[in-house]
């Protein structure tokens, strides 16, 4: 497992739990892996790893309680923001979608102003991408 990758599976932990302890949570967050005692310790590397970058960035802080180590989120997760840097292409492909996919299925979205591309649209990118994916991903007849 790569650090990004651990990262990845710590973002949608933190989503959902406030503390993160390696000894007791490790073998929630890994699914569908082999977990001889090697790879788990290859696997707790890269979670280790992932963790002291959240760590470095503000998010989690972490504390040791009766030899067993914790990281535990600053604040609750729904209030950390992130800035994006957007090309001027991007910008204009995205409107484009939203404001195509839009109109072609009548969805009603709030228009998309590519020298404007804020939150909301990248809120219902993520509405149209999901939607797609989950029709995709439905047994065809």
């Amino acid at each position: 497992m790569t650090i990004t990758q651990a990262s990845s599976i710590l973002y949608e932990w933190f989503s959902a739990n406030d503390c993160f302890s390696i000894d007791s949570d490790s073998k929630k967050i890994i699914k569908g892996e082999d977990l001889s005692p090697d790879k788990l310790s290859e696997i707790k590397a890269s979670v280790v790893c992932a963790l002291a970058e959240y760590e470095d960035l503000g998010l989690i802080k972490s504390c040791e309680i009766n030899k067993k180590k914790f990281w535990v989120l600053k604040k609750n997760f729904d209030l950390f923001d992130q800035t994006v840097k957007v090309s001027p292409d991007d910008c204009l492909s995205i409107a484009r979608i939203i404001n195509g996919v839009s109109s072609v299925m009548n969805l009603g979205l709030e228009e998309c102003d590519p020298k404007n591309v804020i939150g909301k649209d990248i809120s219902n990118m993520v509405t149209i991408c999901s939607s797609l994916i989950q029709l995709k991903s439905q047994p065809e007849k």
